[in-house]
């Protein structure tokens, strides 16, 4: 089914837009999250009541195909219909939350996952958020929305595929009867969707549908429904997109607003976690978890690598970025020293020659004198010349260092200024009874001040080098640290144990100790 041509008339589109085009249901969104301006209960049903019913036609032609907001081609007389053919999945990241968890995993897109892209439409078209870890209630994210629409997206978005329902007629009438207020067909697509009447906590599984009275007829949505406006100030062009770091900022807060211990993370054939959103952002961050392992999401069923998790590899990829800056910058401070060193060498080896040839002449001027005494001054003077070169300066060799190499495994505490070794303030009491606030800080609270490794390449840090943090905290500062270095070096090692102790914890009476390793 092609999408008709609009009426000359078409001045509800967005400006720029030509006259006998169509529009498809991506744009409008887009324009209108620039807008700041979701659509209307009305308006969403406007275009997604036709459009179900065309979803469902084509499912039971025995049709298999993708359905997201892209495909779908909305025009001036209020008609929607999708784009010819199965065409393929969705590479924008707003548009793959529309698709449902089974189609990650091979499975086919029939009418149950076409449920389920339709529910996430419905969701974004009231919220203008996407569905996803840490998403909103639509009576949260969209104050005023119809309470309906909460049962009907809940039902929809049901993440195994056997409990979600499949009767796409059923859906549109729910849709239809949310606009006309019939109670009779929402009582019908409760029956037909079976919806439970017990509602949930988390919008990601099935909640429940008001039921109303029983009887009555279905209603229909006339053909002409009028078409969302985007409104004057929508630009002629393609919507603006946020900058990386707005866009960036916005997943990270949607993440960590589902604080579930919900992924876990198999990484050289172990599995880590389970972990929260932010927890995981956090390891991410420090550089633990990279692009190459993957995650596995226990409340979806999904399992992908981290690459391919449009939620994270934003985070992981600039992660990456920031350790190649930092090594980066390493190799231009050693390069740096190379050359410093190499200049040096020039020097001497030039002061050397110069002294050398210096000598020669002098060499010939008494041998031409032939007497016994300038030949004493001459051994004098050759003499002179070898204590010379003995220094180094014709060989070009700098004087040997004292200190070794480095010292010890580079073990604070007692070695170091700062306060306690990690083992010393194991051996220190605690007495919890006086105090209510001994709490156990987690993972998170624990690594999150550590996560920023730039201060282990400050401290002069090789790449090569193996560091291991070892630090009892209490009372939000560090109480004890023991810093080893492999291969040993004591003067890496001081620098790391003095930030260590420079930062701040989540405030705890009890002692919290952990691990960490660069």
């Amino acid at each position: 089914m092609s999408a008709q041509s609009l009426p000359s008339s078409a001045g509800r589109l967005p400006a720029g837009v030509p006259v006998g085009a169509s529009i498809d249901f991506r744009s409008l969104l887009d324009a209108r999250k620039n807008e700041r301006r979701p659509l209307s209960l009305a308006e969403a049903v406007a275009v997604l009541v036709p459009l179900t019913r065309v979803v469902a036609a084509r499912h039971s032609a025995g049709e298999h195909f993708y359905v997201y907001p892209a495909r779908v081609l909305c025009t001036a007389d209020g008609s929607a219909t999708l784009a010819e053919g199965p065409g393929s999945a969705p590479t924008d990241p707003a548009d793959r939350a529309c698709l449902a968890p089974e189609l990650e995993t091979g499975g086919k897109p029939d009418a149950r996952a076409s449920v389920y892209a339709l529910g996430a439409m419905v969701y974004e078209a009231v919220t203008l958020a996407s569905v996803g870890p840490g998403m909103k209630r639509p009576t949260e994210a969209a104050p005023g929305v119809h309470p309906g629409v909460e049962a009907l997206v809940g039902a929809a978005l049901v993440a195994n595929p056997t409990g979600r329902p499949a009767d796409l007629g059923a859906l549109a009438d729910a849709l239809a009867a949310l606009v006309s207020g019939n109670s009779a067909v929402r009582r019908a697509a409760h029956e037909t969707l079976s919806i439970p009447v017990q509602m949930d906590d988390d919008i990601d599984i099935a909640i429940s549908m008001a039921p109303g009275a029983a009887g009555g007829a279905m209603p229909s949505i006339p053909k002409a429904a009028p078409l969302p406006q985007v409104g004057a100030t929508s630009a002629a062009v393609a919507p603006k997109r946020q900058d990386a770091t707005s866009a960036l900022s916005d997943l990270k807060a949607r993440l960590e607003a589902d604080p579930r211990p919900r992924y876990v993370v198999s990484k050289n054939f172990m599995d880590h976690g389970p972990f929260s959103a932010v927890e995981l952002l956090q390891q991410i961050g420090s550089g633990l978890f990279v692009l190459s392992d993957s995650i596995r999401d226990e409340v979806a069923g999904q399992t992908r690598l981290i690459s391919e998790w449009p939620d994270f590899a934003p985070f992981a990829e600039h992660a990456q970025i920031h350790r190649q800056v930092a090594e980066e910058k390493k190799a231009v401070v050693a390069l740096e020293k190379k050359e410093v060193n190499a200049s040096r060498t020039k020097s001497f080896v030039g002061v050397g020659v110069a002294i050398a040839l210096l000598g020669v002449g002098v060499f010939f001027v008494v041998q031409a004198r032939g007497t016994k005494k300038q030949g004493t001054d001459i051994s004098a003077d050759q003499a002179a010349l070898d204590l010379s070169g003995a220094g180094g300066g014709l060989k070009g060799q700098d004087k040997p260092k004292g200190g070794g190499g480095g010292g010890g495994a580079g073990a604070a505490g007692a070695n170091f200024p700062g306060g306690l070794s990690y083992e010393a303030a194991l051996n220190v009491p605690e007495d919890l009874s006086a105090t209510a606030d001994a709490k156990e800080l987690s993972n998170g609270q624990l690594n999150g001040p550590m996560s920023n490794a730039a201060f282990v390449s400050s401290c002069g840090a090789p790449n090569d080098m193996k560091v291991t943090v070892r630090v009892a905290v209490r009372g939000g500062r560090a109480m004890g640290v023991t810093v080893t270095t492999n291969p040993p070096n004591g003067a890496v090692a001081s620098c790391i144990d003095r930030h260590v102790r420079g930062l701040t914890w989540a405030v705890s009476a009890k002692r919290n100790t952990f691990t960490t390793q660069y």
